[in-house]
């Protein structure tokens, strides 16, 4: 019966792994280690660099929408592409709101096919997780379970 795990790092994890013949396992393991480090890293970066772009596109935008308006241009034409003002409505539900506005939404027959009850998925993993082994039969059939997984990483301190 295996005993409670413990975590063995950097030299003397390399030791032990040599003792019991798995150098290169170690080796491996180490390498793609540092290789997870490195793509974590890129990525943090890469986001940093995307929110920056995003908030320099926002406000290229914001000020190409004054002057089109300012100037009443409806559209232009610059080294083959064509610029114009586009305008999107987002609508969305305050929580304290939800119960009202969808009691009035399936009040309407026309309507009522735009309320879709929704339980938010990391809630639902929680809950599934906290079930353990008591998960009623009957819902766990008619949920997708799946594990995934992937490696921690830690900054030493």
């Amino acid at each position: 019966m295996p005993g409670k795990p413990i975590t063995v790092t950097g030299e003397c994890a390399k030791k032990l792994l040599r003792r019991l013949g798995m150098a290169d396992v170690a080796n491996e393991l180490f390498g793609l280690s540092e290789e997870l480090v490195v793509l974590k890293e890129a990525k943090k970066e890469l986001d940093s660099i995307v929110k920056e772009n995003n908030r320099k596109i926002e406000q290229v935008e914001e000020k190409m929408v004054a002057l089109m308006l300012e100037d009443e241009v409806q559209s232009f034409k610059r080294d083959g592409k064509t610029f114009f003002i586009s305008t999107r409505l987002f609508a969305s539900i305050p929580d304290e709101n939800k119960e009202e506005v969808f009691n009035w939404f399936k009040g309407d027959p026309d309507l009522a096919g735009m309320v879709k009850e929704q339980i938010n998925a990391n809630t639902l993993s929680s809950w599934v997780k906290e079930q353990e082994d008591e998960l009623p039969e009957e819902i766990k059939e008619k949920l997708n379970i799946y594990e995934k997984t992937s490696i921690g990483i830690r900054s030493g301190k």
